[in-house]
């Protein structure tokens, strides 16, 4: 029990695309804390941009009818390659819908990442938690709002650069009660963007960081849990045909409850629900509300 318990909340980790504006996801990758050697997860969320946040930090909440909902639906995949290290890939397939116009599903950007436990727990300790370092790569696989044609960047469904990221996870269970901790810091490579008149565009993103801290009750095949990540963006300098000039950076808070059980020895299934409106400050970004459903199927050695 205490296997799968531990497996269940990593699956608890994944925030299910809920970060703000332009498709992206600070969401923890899937990975293996069990003996199985492989694992297959899928995912769908339902998200509601509910309001923008300006540069000032003053927040304004949209109207009924201008309310924008993102659906995401993602495949995930880890493999242990030998012990304490593992590779894994999220390919996450995106639609917008906003005003009765909905924008057909198009693939988001994809990541690869590499997991390695750097302190693993051959046997119980009181204090001694297990530690993981992870490195990710995120490709621009989904169109990205400097390539739109649509007002709030409809038909955008990605970031639209190359990032790297590396962070470190922390978890510790005592009896019913778990605690998990995870940051990463992440770059984002400049790119050029052609618009649909042509016109030139470089961007510099910059860094970025974001930081999970967590706990759970554990009942036995049952888990109840609360998140709260910040997430912080620098601002990026945008050079164009008439000159150059730079954006606010972007700040914004994630608020998750999570419900998960496991139905099967080799199944893990999470219910969670994420709120950008809760906690603060936030700045130059968007807020919304999501609902995601995941599940989690493992194959042994």
């Amino acid at each position: 029990m205490f296997i799968k318990i531990l497996f269940l909340l990593c699956a608890l980790e994944n925030i299910l695309y809920a970060a703000a504006c332009c498709s992206g996801s600070n969401a923890l990758p899937a990975f293996i804390t069990t003996d199985d050697k492989w694992l297959l997860g899928v995912g769908t969320s339902y998200s509601k941009i509910i309001g923008d946040v300006a540069e000032s930090g003053d927040s304004i909440f949209r109207r009924d009818n201008e309310e924008q909902i993102n659906l995401t639906h993602k495949v995930e995949t880890s493999y242990m390659i030998k012990e304490g290290f593992q590779a894994g890939l999220v390919v996450p397939v995106q639609q917008r819908q906003q005003r009765n116009s909905t924008y057909k599903s198009q693939i988001s950007d994809v990541r690869a990442s590499t997991f390695y436990e750097f302190l693993p727990e051959y046997t119980y300790s009181k204090w001694k938690p297990r530690g993981f370092v992870y490195f990710v790569v995120t490709f621009p696989t989904g169109e990205s709002v400097y390539e739109s044609d649509q007002s709030e960047g409809l038909n955008s469904f990605g970031k639209g650069f190359y990032s790297v990221g590396i962070g470190n996870f922390w978890l510790k269970r005592w009896n019913i009660l778990d605690a998990n901790f995870f940051y990463q810091l992440g770059y984002s490579v400049p790119r050029s963007f052609q618009d649909r008149e042509g016109m030139g565009i470089k961007v510099y993103p910059g860094f970025a960081a974001t930081a999970s801290i967590g706990s759970g009750l554990n009942f036995g095949n049952y888990r109840v849990g609360l998140r709260v990540q910040p997430n912080y963006l620098q601002r990026k300098k945008i050079i164009t045909a008439v000159g150059e000039g730079y954006s606010a950076s972007e700040v914004y808070w994630d608020t998750a409850v999570d419900f998960g059980f496991l139905p099967a020895d080799y199944l893990s299934i999470v219910i969670s629900y994420t709120d950008q409106t809760l906690l603060g400050p936030a700045r130059n970004t968007t807020l919304s509300r999501t609902l995601g459903l995941s599940a989690q199927y493992r194959l042994g050695i």
